[in-house]
This record gives C-alpha cells, structure tokens and sequence, in this order.
C-alpha cells in the first residue's frame, strides 16, 4: 500500500521513494546508496519547484475535529522525517557494495528471522555456482555468484564465501583487473565478526583480499609459510597461484598449487578440495612449458627444432591464457618475428571502423557448411586444443565480449582439416558478431536512443529505454535518470529487438539487407534458431547474394562447429 494513502498531502515522487525503500520484496528496493540519493534529491527538487506554484487544497474526507486534523498532520510530517533520516542512515552505514552486485552484511536482527526454507534456498543457490566453478562452466559461475550477491538474505559467513568465488570466476576468466576490484572490496569490507569464535575465518576474507587486490605477484615461499594449508586457508593457497597463473609467473603459481593439493582441510571445509582439477591442469601445462624454457634459456639448440619443440607441446595444453601467449611468444621470438599459424596477419579478421563498411564486411563468403563430417582417426591434443577453443569462444560470446571471443580464435594452431574448416567458419562468423555488435551501439548513440521500454533478465524494467550504449554496457533510461546496465544483463532476445527498430526503420533495402544480415548471424550465435532464418531469408530477399550462405541457417546454433570430426556436437 502507499504511503499516499495515509498521508494525501506527500508529493507522488516522495511517496515512490519511501514506498520503494519500505518495498517487501528485496529485490525492488534500492541497490545503491547513491540511487537513493538520487531519487531523494529529485523529490526536493520537484518539491522545491513546486512550492513556487498555488497550492491547490487536495479533496478529503473530514471525519475528525480541526484539532485532531492538526494533530495528525504535525504525527504525519515527523513520521516523514523519521523515515528519510532511518532510511539514509541504514543506507549509509551499510557495508559497500561488491563491483555494483553485493550486498550489505545483514543485520543480525535480520539473520535471526531467516526461515529454514530461505537458508536452504540461498545455500543451494551458492552450491550450484560452486559446482558449476567444478565443471568448467567459470563464464556461467560468475554470473550466477554475481546474482546470488544481490540477494537480501545472503548472510555471513556466506557472503564472504560468494565474494571470494565472485573473485575466483574472474580470475578463471582470465579478468585479472575485474579480480583485483573485487578482492579489494572484500578486503575493504573488514571483518565481519569479532567473536572468538569466528575471528580466524573472519580475518581470512580481508586478508585474503588485501594479497589479491594489488598487481604484484605473490612469492611461494612466503604465502606457503604464512598460510596453513590443512585448515580453511588452503582456499588462499589455491587463489595465490591463479593469481600468479595469469599474471605469468608460472614458477611460482605452480608451487603454490603443490601446497594447495597437499592440504587436507578438516571438516566441513573438505570441499575447497574440489578445485584440484583446475589446479592439475595448470601443473601439467607447466610440466610442459618449463623444460623448454630451460632449452631455450641454454641457447645451444636449433631455433627451428626448438620452434617445433615448442609447437606440438602447446598442442598438449589444457588451459588457455597466459600460458598460450607464453608459448606464442617463445615461438615467435625462435621464428625471427613472424607469428605462429593462428595469429598471422592473414588470418585476423580487419575490425569495422562504424556500421557504414558492415555492406563490405558482410559480403559472401565461399565457406563450408556444418554437413556431418566423415569420421577421421584425430591426435588427442588436437581435439583438447580445439575443444578448450571453442568453450573459451563459447564464454566470451555469451558475455558478449567479441573482441576477446575473435582473439581465442587467432590464439589457436590447427593441422586437421575439418578442424580448420570449422576454425574457419567459425572465424567469420565472429567478425560478424563483432560488426553487429559495433552497428548496434552506433545506431543507438546516432539516434539519441532506443525509445520503447526494456526489461533486464531480473525484471528490472526502464521505461525510457537505452539512452546510450558502449562496448560493456548501456544507459538505460528510469523516471529519475539513466543507470549504467552491463550486456549481459538483457536477454539476446531483448538485444535482437532493439536492432530490428533501426533495422525496420532503414529506407535503403541494401543497407536493410545488410543490417539483417548481421543480426541473423547473432540470432544464430546466441541460440534463436528460428529468429537466425527468419532474418536470413529477409536478408537474401533483399540481397541474393547471401542466399550462398543461407544452408548455414537450416542448423541449430551457429558456434555448433563439431568438437570431433565426424562426431556431432551434443
């Protein structure tokens, strides 16, 4: 019920405010200290504005005396002042949120009155993302931590435990700046708790953050001797060396994984053990790259052996990132500057400057279509090659980080021919994502907008639309002003509609041909099948070239190239 109801007198704008703090479903209320702030200067503003202007005495009912009328309007205005002062001194004091999506620690008041139901609710929530972290699914764990940290009654210790996975999706993304923003949050964020009880697992999370949140890397020696493997700090153990994994020092990180699948944690903290796989694999690419970097150091081999050398063990790696580039460093450096297959000039795909040149970029292209491919007998790293490719392709497209999804790409050297093919195709393809995604944010900044209202994946509705848009996020319009709203945060679904407004709004049929073009190969990268070859055949209504290329869209999703020839994907 409002707040109008009680009080006629309070302006619509004051009463939204107070309304949506006072709101009992969590999620509508605030999520930020200073987007209450913003409302609440708009109230004053509106107000101010309006004491400018006749008052005009609003119809009521007088059941009471014009003392008893008094009275309740002095109860009423001080009712009014209470709630602004509690409202924004529970806001202020408050513990910062964690990178736009965590929380506040819950009051203790608050955690007392958690049913069971809802403690079993968010501890699910955090085991599913903790499982998927197990399954290699980190693009998917993150998002799934980042929306279990908007929850209300995720309570401590538990919050600190999402806030620590939150950062280890990030480094397991391969996001070393986005980590080091939210360890130092963690980190800022102090101690939770100060009973004897708890304080050593209290004092793990700042601590933890403060050695995660700056750019240097962190000496084995010293973390092994200050962290207690067999306790709960085995965790820190095991996020040091990703750390130091992804900046590049190897040496060290792989020490610190030894000292993390050394521990033994005792209940009921046996689970930290559940990350030893990732921990393996990063040991193997180790073993593999730290003989050859010894070769190389000792300068008495053939540079073209040594090349080689280098070249089929990168095709025994399990992990990607930092290592990669290691090894195409190393075999750069040994073939005299010039790039190993993968990532020659040839093979990289020209970005487009502005939706203008899409018509160039778009242009048929003779590539091979997804047909069932004659079973070949294929060496195993080949297949482990292709198929890590294509899962990191496959996470940074669900991101919508094309860019980084076209550099896992070039970052990949294939012998099979029918990997090739695939590799191929899926090439392309990525530099069309990559020319959609660029056509989009030029038609929206361009046209001062996208008008119609839009939903994000939460519900979060902005009726005025995308005001703006760049590379990671929009500005999306509320009564009150834009917010930042990142792209993962609207549906593909929603993306695909705001590109056909411009798109159907286009007089030029070529340039609508293109357009449409394009967004048939996001609609099929993203999963819409149908939507992918409703746009192709409008596309190649408009253009008969493309009609080349439409056996592609007869499929199912687009990256769906085979992980093993002659295999279909699952």
């Amino acid at each position: 019920m409002s707040l109008q109801a009680f009080a006629l007198d309070v302006s619509s704008e004051t009463a939204y405010v107070i309304n949506r703090m006072l709101h009992k479903d969590p999620n509508q209320r605030y999520a930020s200290y200073g987007k209450l702030i913003d409302h609440f200067k708009y109230a004053i503003d509106t107000l101010t504005a309006s004491t400018t202007k006749p008052r005009v005495a609003r119809e009521r009912v007088v059941v009471e005396s014009q003392s008893q009328n008094n009275l309740v309007g002095i109860l009423t205005l001080i009712l009014l002042a209470l709630l602004l002062i509690g409202g924004g001194l529970a806001f202020y004091y408050r513990d910062r949120l964690l990178d736009g999506g965590d929380n506040a620690n819950a009051p203790s008041a608050a955690s007392n009155a958690l049913t069971s139901n809802d403690r079993a609710s968010v501890e699910a929530a955090y085991e599913d993302a903790r499982h998927q972290i197990v399954a290699g699914q980190y693009a998917d764990a993150q998002e799934s931590f980042k929306s279990l940290l908007q929850r209300s009654d995720l309570t401590q210790p538990l919050l600190n435990w999402s806030r620590l996975h939150y950062g280890m999706t990030a480094l397991l993304n391969q996001q070393v700046a986005d980590a080091r923003v939210i360890f130092g949050n963690l980190q800022r964020a102090g101690i939770y708790s100060n009973d004897a009880g708890e304080r050593a697992l209290a004092n793990l999370f700042p601590e933890t953050g403060r050695n995660l949140a700056d750019d240097k890397n962190i000496p084995a020696a010293d973390a092994t001797k200050l962290w207690k493997k067999d306790t709960f700090e085995n965790i820190a153990l095991f996020l040091f060396a990703l750390k130091d994994w992804e900046q590049g020092d190897f040496d060290d990180a792989n020490q610190l994984f030894d000292a993390y699948l050394a521990g033994r944690p005792p209940a009921p903290f046996q689970w930290i053990g559940d990350y030893a796989p990732i921990a393996r694999k990063c040991m193997h690419d180790f073993a593999l790259y730290a003989p050859l970097r010894a070769r190389r150091a000792a300068g008495n081999e053939n540079p073209s052996a040594l090349e080689t050398a280098f070249s089929k063990a990168r095709g025994q790696l399990q992990t990607t990132g930092r290592i990669v580039e290691a090894f195409f460093t190393a075999e750069t450096d040994l073939a005299g500057g010039k790039a190993p297959v993968g990532i020659s000039a040839e093979a990289t795909l020209a970005p487009l400057p502005n939706a203008a040149t899409a018509r160039a970029a778009v242009a048929p292209v003779p590539t091979p279509t997804l047909a069932p491919m004659v079973a070949r007998d294929v060496h195993d790293a080949e297949t482990v090659r292709w198929q890590t490719a294509r899962e990191s392709y496959e996470r940074m497209v669900g991101l919508s980080r094309f860019d980084e999804a076209q550099s896992v790409l070039d970052h990949i050297q294939l012998t099979d021919p029918e990997y090739r093919r695939a590799h191929n195709l899926i090439r392309v393809r990525v530099g069309r994502l990559i020319a959609f995604k660029r056509m989009l944010i030029n038609d929206i900044n361009a046209h001062a907008g996208y008008p119609k209202p839009v939903t994000s994946r939460r519900g979060n509705v902005y009726p005025r639309g995308i005001q703006l848009a760049a590379n990671d996020s929009f500005q999306a319009g509320t009564p009150y002003g834009t917010i930042g709203v990142p792209w993962t945060d609207f549906s593909p679904q929603t993306i695909l509609a705001v590109a056909a407004y411009y798109t159907d709004a286009a007089t030029n049929l070529t340039q609508a041909a293109d357009r449409r073009w394009l967004a048939a190969n996001y609609a099929l990268e993203t999963g819409q099948a149908n939507e992918a070859r409703s746009l192709a055949v409008r596309a190649a209504q408009g253009n008969p070239e493309y009609e080349q290329e439409m056996e592609q869209f007869n499929g199912g999703k687009g990256a769906a190239a085979p992980l093993t020839p002659g295999k279909p994907v699952p």
